[in-house]
């Protein structure tokens, strides 16, 4: 996604170099982005990439973003959206938590549970959707810990500090050695589709064009003082 958007900002010149602006939730940076990145950077050595953790779209034309990646349902703007794959929030907990209580069976029984939620931007709680065959079910889990961060709230859950929703991406391994359980499956929602998003492709490649100017200058002045 980074290299297409790269090669497509530095069309008009001879190499793709300068600096592009990623957005996006910390959790994708860490789980997603950093593991591509040898492989970018090998093929376009004079690229730079700067990492702007937000969870706001608003943050391509607030933060001057080259880039941003958006997880659901998107609001009406001149953004150029591009689907990325589908991604799933699942309900996990580690099996200490079940000692002296069952493992709840339907959503409205995580009310019996202490459970780990994320605090959105303006202070709330996030509250836990699920699909269940009367319709869909919105629950607020009594939270004894949160956390506006989601790797905090991943760390709680493998700590059996309680029930969590965290995305599959970063939950697999540990659903797969048994340190966490999956619970409610019956009820998950359906998975949602991850985009990328960028202002206008005119605005990219001016971006591109004026960075790499700058790099350019920049360049032949430290040349010119050796």
């Amino acid at each position: 996604m980074l290299a297409e958007a790269a090669e497509e900002a530095g069309a008009d010149t001879h190499a793709v170099a300068g600096t592009v602006r990623v957005g996006l939730p910390s959790l994708f940076g860490t789980c997603l982005l950093a593991p591509r990145l040898p492989a970018l950077l090998a093929r376009h050595p004079k690229l730079r990439v700067e990492i702007v953790s937000t969870m706001q779209l608003s943050g391509v034309f607030d933060r001057g973003l080259d880039v941003a990646i958006a997880a659901g349902a998107l609001p009406d703007s001149s953004l150029v959206a591009r689907p990325l794959g589908r991604g799933q929030f699942v309900t996990v907990a580690a099996p200490a938590c079940f000692g002296e209580m069952p493992r709840p069976c339907r959503p409205d029984e995580l009310h019996g549970h202490r459970c780990v939620t994320y605090t959105r931007p303006d202070g709330r709680e996030e509250p836990w959707n699920f699909e269940t065959q009367k319709g869909p079910v919105q629950i607020e889990p009594h939270a004894s810990l949160r956390s506006d961060d989601m790797h905090h709230i991943a760390a709680m859950a493998i700590a059996g500090l309680g029930v969590a929703q965290l995305p599959m991406f970063v939950i697999a391994a540990h659903l797969a050695d048994g340190r966490l359980e999956r619970l409610l499956r019956a009820c998950e929602l359906r998975r949602s589709l991850h985009r990328s998003c960028t202002p206008p492709l005119a605005r990219c490649r001016d971006a591109f064009a004026s960075s790499s100017s700058t790099c350019s200058r920049t360049n032949r002045h430290s040349n010119s003082q050796a």
